[in-house]
C-alpha cells in the first residue's frame, strides 16, 4: 500500500527520488511506470517526492513501492523550485543523495542494481559529487558528453564508466546529486528554472575540482527539445534565454563568440528548414537584438 510521508515521519534512506511532472497523469509518467516495474530492485527504505507543476493537482496511486510524498505547485515554479524542494527535505531527513527524473525517462533493474553496488564505494570518495547514467534519445546518445568551447560537443565512448577524470556535462534526468554540494552552491540555481539548469550544476562540478562518475547502465530517454515540431515558441524562447545566461554569466568570453557564432548557423537553418518561421525571428531578436 500507498504510505504517504507526513512532515514528522521518520526516515533512512540513502537516496531521494525527485519525479517533476507538467500536464501529465502520473500514471503516464514513463519514470513513474519504470519504477513501479523496477520495484523489487529498490530499496524500500527510500523515498520518492512527485512534484506536480500541473494547473491542477491529481490523486496519487493506491499503491507504490516505495515511500513517497505528493506536493503541487500551481504556480509552476520549474525544475530549480522542484529540486529546491527536495534539497531542503534531504536536508531535514539527512538523505545524502537526490536522484533527478524528468517524467520520461525510462529506468532499469539494472540500472538501480547498479546504484546498490557502486554508492558504498563512491561514498568514502568526497570528490565524487554527481552519478550519471548513460542516456538515449531513440538511438542517440545524449548524455554524458564532453562541453567544448562555445557549446560544442564531444561526444564520451561507450565503453567508458567509473570515476571520469575530465570534466563532462549532463542532462537532468537520472543524474543523482550529493546534497551537500549542491547545498555549498546555494541550492539549484532560480536564474535556470527549466533550461540549462543541468549545464550550469556540471559547470559549477568543473569550477571546485569535483569529479563525476559515470555509470555503464544505459537508459532511454523522450527528449522533446530535440524536434522543434514539439516545441512551442514559447518554450524556445525560455531555451535560448537559458542559454544566454549561461554563456554571458558561467563561461569565458570566447564561449560567448562562439556560441553566438553557433547561433546564427542555427538561425539559418530555422530559415530553410524549420516550418514555423516565428522561431527564427526568436533566434534573430536574441542574436541581433535583444543581447546585441
Amino acid at each position: 500500500m500507498l504510505k504517504v510521508l507526513h512532515e514528522g515521519d521518520e526516515i533512512k534512506s540513502d537516496i531521494l527520488c525527485v519525479i517533476v511532472i507538467y500536464k501529465l497523469m502520473l500514471k503516464n509518467s514513463i519514470s513513474f511506470n519504470s519504477i513501479i516495474n523496477s520495484q523489487e530492485n529498490i530499496n524500500k527504505n527510500r523515498t520518492i517526492i512527485i512534484y506536480d507543476n500541473s494547473p491542477e493537482s491529481q490523486n496519487i496511486p493506491n499503491s507504490f513501492p516505495i515511500q513517497s510524498i505528493y506536493f503541487h505547485d500551481k504556480d509552476n515554479g520549474g525544475l530549480s523550485a522542484a529540486y529546491n524542494f527536495a534539497v531542503n527535505y534531504c536536508s531535514k531527513k539527512q538523505i545524502p543523495w537526490l536522484l533527478l527524473l524528468d517524467q520520461d525517462t525510462s529506468l532499469t533493474k539494472e540500472y538501480f542494481s547498479e546504484l546498490d553496488e557502486i554508492l558504498p564505494t563512491i561514498n568514502l570518495n568526497e570528490e565524487v559529487v554527481c552519478i550519471v547514467p548513460k542516456i538515449l534519445s531513440g538511438r542517440r546518445k545524449i548524455s554524458p558528453i564532453i562541453l567544448q568551447t562555445g557549446g560544442f560537443i564531444k561526444k564520451i565512448k561507450n565503453d567508458i564508466h567509473g570515476i571520469a577524470d575530465f570534466s563532462i556535462t549532463g542532462i537532468n534526468s537520472g543524474t543523482l546529486l550529493k546534497v551537500d554540494f549542491i547545498k555549498s552552491l546555494g541550492g539549484f540555481n532560480p536564474l535556470f528554472r527549466i533550461d540549462m539548469l543541468d549545464y550550469w550544476y556540471f559547470k559549477m562540478i568543473t569550477k571546485y575540482h569535483k569529479k563525476s562518475y559515470i555509470m555503464k547502465s544505459t537508459l532511454q530517454h523522450d527528449l522533446s527539445i530535440m524536434d522543434y515540431s514539439t516545441v512551442s515558441v514559447d518554450r524556445y524562447e525560455n531555451i535560448i534565454k537559458a542559454e544566454f545566461i549561461f554563456y554571458r554569466n558561467y563561461c569565458s568570453k570566447n564561449d560567448l563568440i562562439i556560441f553566438c557564432g553557433r547561433l546564427f548557423f542555427r538561425l539559418i537553418k530555422q530559415c530553410i528548414k524549420v516550418k514555423n518561421k516565428k522561431m527564427a525571428r526568436v533566434t534573430f531578436n536574441y542574436l541581433f537584438c535583444l543581447n546585441a
